[in-house]
Parts: C-alpha cells; structure tokens; sequence
C-alpha cells in the first residue's frame, strides 16, 4: 500500500462502460467459473450515483477541482521553501539541470528520479522556467519570500486549513515530510523513517482512510457483487481477496458491507509489507471472523507465494497497481487470482498532482516503473487503465468517475473488469463449468505458516550474548514469531523497511542511541544487526551510562 488518493474524493458521477473485445492474451483456466454479475453491479452504480446527486453535479466537480488547486499551491510554495533551504532557487537566473542538481545537492541515487519530479513541479508552479532539459529560475521565484521557518510555514497551512479543514492530514504529512527533505534526499535519513515514524502508521493513516467517497462506491459494488451471488445460490462459498491493503482504508468500508454474510464469505487482506497484514489482523480481524490475511507481493506470481491461483470471485486494489515496475505484468498476477467470470476492482487516482509525488514519492517503489505512465510519475489516467486490463485478457471494463467529468480529466476512478469465462453472461440460471478445483476452504488462512526457528539453544539465549538476545527478541516480536536464530534471514523471514522500523524502535527503548535504518536493514541477520547496533554503541560508550555498557559487556 504505498500511495493513496491526492484529495478526498467530493463525489461521484456517471459510469462508463466497453463490452468485451475480445482478448489477445487468452488464459486456459482448470477453476470453475462463476456467473457474470455485470448487470447487477451496474445497477449497483447507478443507484448509488442516484442516491447522491448532490455529489454528482457539475458544482461537486469544480468544487473537487478547487480542493486539487488549493492543495497543489501550497505544495508548491513549501517545496520551493524547503529546497532553498539547500541553497538554490534563491535568484534570478539560476540554471540547472536535474543532473547538475542531483551533484550540487548530493542526492543519493534512490532519489534520482525524484528530483527530476520536483523539477517539473516548480517548472508548473511558474517557479523556473524548462528549455531543451534545463530548468532556469524566474523572476517571480525571486520575488517570493519563502524560507522554510515554522512561523511561515504554519501561517501557509493555516490559510488552506482555515478553508478546509478536512485537510488537516494532508497538510500534517506533507508539512513532516518536506522538513526532512534536506536529510532524506542526501540519504541522512530514510524515507520510511518519516512516513512511518518509529514503524508506527498514524502520520500516514488519515490520508489513507480520507477517502469516503471512492470507497463507498467499492464497498457498494463488492457487497451487491457478493449479495447477488449468494441470492442465486445461498450456500456457494464467495472469497475476496484485497491486494495491497495498507492500513485498510477501503477494507473499514467494505467489510461491514460483507457483515450480513459472514458465515458464506471469506476476505483475505493482503499486502507486500508483513507490518501492515499484522496491522490488518490486529484491527480488522477481531471483529471479523471471516477475514484472513496474507503477504503477497503482486509483482510476483500469486502461486509461488501460496496464494491460490483462480479460486477468488473479487479481487480489489486501492491506490497500489500503479507502485509496481510494468502494469501489464502485474494486472495478468491479478487477473490469475480470480476464477472465470471473477471481478476485478481497482481504485486508483488518474491525474497528476504534487501532493503524492512530495510525500508518497520519497518512497523508492513509486519510481521504479519501467513502462509508459502519466507525466512526473506512475500514475495512469483513466483510459490507460481500461487499455491495460483489455491487454491483460479482462473484458467488460467499466469505470466510474467519481465527479461529473471526462474520463480523462478524472481526479480518481474506480475501474471494474470481468475476467472471461463466465458460466452465466446473460443474467440467466446456467449449467455451472466442471470443477476441476475446488472453491477455497474456508477453515485456515491461505498465509503460508511463519518459520519457527530458535535464539540459541531449547530455552537459551544467544550465544552472542545479551545484545544479540535484544535484537533477537526484537526481531522475534516485530515479526509475530515465539524465536529467531542469530543467522536467520530478516527478510526471508518476511521483514521488510517498514519492520526494520519497528525493530529500530523497540531497540531504542533500550538504548539511548539514534540507530542507522539503513545499516541495520542490510545487516539482514540477527547476528549481522547486532554489530551493527554494537559499532554504534562503542562509538559513542564515552556518552553511555555505566549499567548500559554494563549490560553491553555482559
């Protein structure tokens, strides 16, 4: 789940609609397929557009379109504050390339690509002037007297927030993220570090929940998609599986619409980091019995992660197919996760704006697309995504703008897509496909079990000691298992940048030191991670309290 909607979705609007074209990537599938619920899903859409015609107006569009530019302003003027902070954009003139810059500021080369981004931000803003892949300063960038000082920078989003109060997360995260700018872009500090500080997701968790509006329509069509199939046959077992789940911003509106058929359906939430399906389970899953969780990197095959191939009716991704290096690749995993005649859901922003590329992109996954994308990022507007799902064998692909407007001027869509095979496409009772699998068994999670292994000897502690112990013990809680071995592998034991976080903080509790994210990341192994945090602590032992090199020396 690396990045969500840039405003808070004002409303919704008409769908549109291609039937099936055919597919030039047709797929053999051994699953029983499903019947087609396009007609009710339709139907499901234009109720509730009906139902909220208020968000459906031409008036709700502008509105959404003056949120987008209030919003984009201010992400403008405090970049420019926080890179002059850096010594550039201060006159007239000024001439640079991203090259050059990336060399003057030293950037790290995780951030590359991001410079060129801000670039084409203050290039949009009338900040600098672009000729041949040269960016000069204006003179109306001269004349503004921005520095990054907290006085101007609260009066700033005390103007926006005093306008729009439902705005107060974005300006939180986006005011924590450009103060750190200087640090993170010279590889000081890691992004991951200030989007999830202490691997906590608070900073991150209002942008990711503020988006009612979208996500109500997706629980809308899944719950009429899982209430219409179970009215043809009330003892059919439905599974759903959400792909890059995050902090469940689209999960907290769907499930209670799943609530009233809890004993027929199974949701399994899934994501990339294990930090967050632990997350998922811990804040979802004790209220609901019916959700599972899973990691699953999308950008691998489903199968080889033990996710079963064709045996899910929904499958659903917010805001996460476009951080992943080639669509095509990504959407045919997707695809494989559903059985013939299955649904596919995406909600994704379609239209560039600065607030996602300042925060979300600090993170390197939102650059590391390989393939055709919008302008200044990963992003894809609306009909590059109906393009990309007809590549991928799906048909019958809809997309609801949410706001009276073109599709490809549309701030955020949601897209649905029906993978071929459907045992019913004409709404009528038909004879269901042979089975040659069975739907999923509902009794136990389709997570692969996490491997138990050992600090040491039955019952011991390390051998290496009580430092090893503590990074063990931290490591062991971070990743929810009983013990870890002093060799054992962090990431294969499925650890992640975002844990690593979490390990850092915990192990902060016990020593008074600022520990490299990095360093201990790469370290990768218990004993690795340990003299990591011990060449750090003999550096600086001179500032350490006696029963801490005590412990230390034990």
């Amino acid at each position: 789940a690396t990045a969500p909607t840039a405003v808070p979705a004002a409303g919704a609007g008409a769908a549109e609609r291609t039937e099936p074209t055919g597919s030039s990537v047709p797929a053999e599938s051994t699953t029983a397929g499903v019947p087609s619920m396009l007609s009710e899903l339709d139907a499901a859409a234009e109720a509730h557009f009906a139902e909220h015609p208020d968000r459906t107006s031409l008036r709700a569009a502008a509105e959404a379109d003056d949120l987008a530019a209030e919003l984009g302003a201010l992400c403008e003027r405090l970049l420019l504050a926080s890179l002059r902070r850096m010594g550039v954009f201060e006159r007239e003139g000024e001439r640079h390339t991203a090259e050059s810059l990336i060399e003057r500021l030293g950037v790290v080369a995780e951030h590359h690509r991001l410079v060129s981004g801000l670039l084409r931000i203050l290039a949009d803003a009338g900040y600098l002037a672009e000729e041949g892949g040269a960016y000069t300063t204006t003179a109306e960038c001269a004349a503004t007297p921005l520095r990054w000082e907290d006085a101007a920078v609260e009066e700033l989003t005390r103007d926006l927030l005093a306008r729009r109060p439902e705005m107060a997360g974005f300006a939180r995260l986006l005011t924590s993220c450009l103060d750190a700018y200087p640090d993170v872009l010279t590889g000081r500090r890691k992004a991951h570090e200030v989007l999830f500080p202490g691997g906590s997701f608070t900073a991150v968790e209002d942008v990711y929940h503020s988006d009612q509006d979208s996500n109500a329509l997706v629980a809308r069509l899944v719950g009429e998609y899982v209430g219409a199939r179970l009215a043809r046959d009330p003892e059919v077992p439905v599974a759903l599986l959400e792909i890059g789940a995050g902090t469940g911003g689209t999960t907290a509106s769907v499930l209670p619409a799943l609530a009233g058929h809890a004993g027929r359906v199974r949701y399994t939430y899934t994501d990339i980091s294990r930090g967050f399906t632990r997350y998922g389970a811990d804040r979802y899953g004790r209220e609901h019995d019916f959700l599972d969780t899973a990691v699953l990197d999308i950008e691998r095959p489903p199968a080889g992660q033990g996710i079963a191939e064709g045996a899910y009716d929904v499958v659903l991704a917010t805001n996460v197919l476009h951080a992943t290096a080639r669509i095509d690749r990504t959407l045919a995993h997707a695809r494989s996760l559903l059985r013939p005649g299955g649904v596919l859901v995406v909600l994704e922003v379609t239209r560039v704006q600065p607030f996602p590329t300042l925060t979300f992109g600090l993170m390197p996954g939102w650059w590391s697309f390989e393939d055709t994308r919008l302008p200044n990022g990963p992003l894809l507007s609306a009909p590059m995504w109906r393009r990309a799902l007809e590549r991928a064998g799906l048909g019958a692909v809809r997309t609801y703008s949410l706001l009276a407007t073109r599709e490809d001027q549309a701030l955020e869509s949601v897209i649905l897509a029906e993978n071929p095979g459907a045992t019913d496409v004409t709404g009528q009772p038909a004879p269901a496909a042979p089975a040659v699998r069975s739907a999923p068994q509902f009794a136990a999670s389709t997570a692969p079990s996490a491997p138990t292994t050992t600090t040491g000897e039955a019952g011991g502690a390390p051998e290496a000691g009580a430092l090893e112990a503590m990074v063990a013990e931290a490591v062991a809680d971070v990743l929810g298992l009983d013990s870890v071995g002093a060799d054992d592998d962090f990431h294969e034991l499925g650890g992640d940048s975002i844990l690593a976080t979490q390990v850092i903080s915990r192990l902060r509790g016990r020593f008074p030191i600022e520990l490299d994210l990095g360093g201990l990341f790469d370290a990768r192994t218990v004993a690795g991670m340990a003299r990591v945090v011990e060449a750090e602590l003999v550096e600086r032992i001179d500032e350490l309290p006696d029963d801490v090199v005590a412990d230390m020396l034990a």
